[in-house]
């Protein structure tokens, strides 16, 4: 009877070390690094778009993003709250490349954080950033970075500024990132073994998207000239300006295309092509032929006009309306000082920002 389970009992004990052992070997091992690329290219495309304040959906973190932008206000102060375990220092060094803008910018991966400026002191945005960490730790470690957050934008409102005489005297007149080139080149040194095939992927996956962003707007394109072809030359002037708009749109959106070569690229011509496809509507209702409600053209981010507006923009006065009208065939998303609406006239945030007034 020994004689029989004692070999059992071996392999038993065997298998339970194997276990334990892949077990140790795994936990060892820790979660994965999340792709710096990534990170960087959701941040960029948000800055681009105007925000202050980005957070990954896989960040884990809790931000007021309302809060801490409202603080920002103008400020170029541009916050990414990124994966954990996600490096940083990569993704910061690939957000500026990308970017090639003054700013002061900030990168938070779980418990680690980096900031690089170019428009205050740079040899303070980081000891700022990390004393404001210091200061909100007990908050911060509770999952919510709100605080630490709005206590750094603080700290860099009232930092000096990069031209200011103790800048250049602390920093020899450099550029303001010139404290920072030591661990740039320390970085890239690092990353130099993986770094051919990290560009190889991203310069792939950039071709892939762009590819999809292309056809996407060609159907919407292709689908907005049927809209205008099918409409023919009768329905009264209203018909033909509205279609007159929807085809000026359409050539708009496809010289765009042609030569589009980036996300933002991509996005001017969709935002065209849609703004086409609200005076096809316009005109295809009013002619009595079927039709379905197009598409929003881009999320409003101010107060919609209500009713026509007439607003001058430097010395120039123009309309707006809450809904696309034959000759007013721009969609403008608004802003804080002007309504979102449709306008007589192709305009910009920068434009109209100091420049608007109501016409009574």
């Amino acid at each position: 009877m020994r004689s029989t389970l004692a070999p059992r009992s071996s392999a038993a004990r065997l298998a339970t070390t194997i276990v334990a052992t892949l077990a140790l070997l795994l936990l060892a091992r820790g979660p994965a690094i999340a792709d710096p690329a990534t990170e960087a290219d959701a941040a960029g495309a948000a800055f681009g778009n105007g925000e202050h304040v980005y957070v990954s959906p896989e960040s884990g973190q809790q931000v007021d993003v309302a809060a801490v932008t409202g603080e920002i206000g103008e400020d170029p102060l541009y916050i990414a709250v990124v994966a954990p375990n996600t490096p940083p220092a990569d993704v910061l060094t690939q957000l500026q490349n990308s970017l090639q803008q003054k700013g002061t910018f900030v990168v938070v991966s779980g418990t680690e954080q980096i900031a690089q400026s170019n428009v205050i002191c740079s040899d303070r945005a980081q000891p700022l950033l990390d004393e404001a960490a210091e200061e909100q730790a007990d908050t911060r470690s509770g999952g919510d970075l709100s605080a630490f957050l709005l206590a750094y934008v603080d700290k860099v409102a009232d930092a000096p500024d990069a031209n200011d005489a103790d800048c250049a005297d602390a920093e020899g007149g450099g550029s303001g990132f010139g404290s920072a080139i030591p661990w740039i080149l320390g970085a890239l040194l690092i990353g130099a073994g993986g770094g051919y095939l990290w560009l190889r992927n991203r310069q792939k996956a950039r071709s892939t998207r762009h590819a999809a962003r292309r056809e996407e707007v060609t159907g919407a394109l292709d689908a907005l000239a049927r809209d205008i072809d099918t409409v023919g030359e009768g329905g009264g002037p209203h018909v033909q300006h509205a279609l007159s708009d929807a085809r000026e749109r359409h050539i708009a959106a496809a010289d765009i295309l042609a030569d589009a070569d980036s996300d933002a690229d991509f996005d001017a011509a969709m935002r065209a092509t849609r703004e086409g496809t609200h005076a096809a509507h316009y005109a295809r209702k009013r002619a009595g032929l079927p039709t379905s409600a197009p598409r929003e053209v881009e999320r409003a981010r101010g107060e919609r006009a209500g009713s026509q507006r007439a607003v001058v923009i430097g010395d120039q006065t123009v309309q707006v309306y809450p809904d696309y009208r034959p000759g007013a065939q721009y969609f403008s998303p608004g802003g804080r000082d002007f309504p979102a609406g449709w306008y007589t006239a192709q305009i910009d945030e920068g434009e109209l920002l100091g420049s608007i007034t109501e016409d009574d």
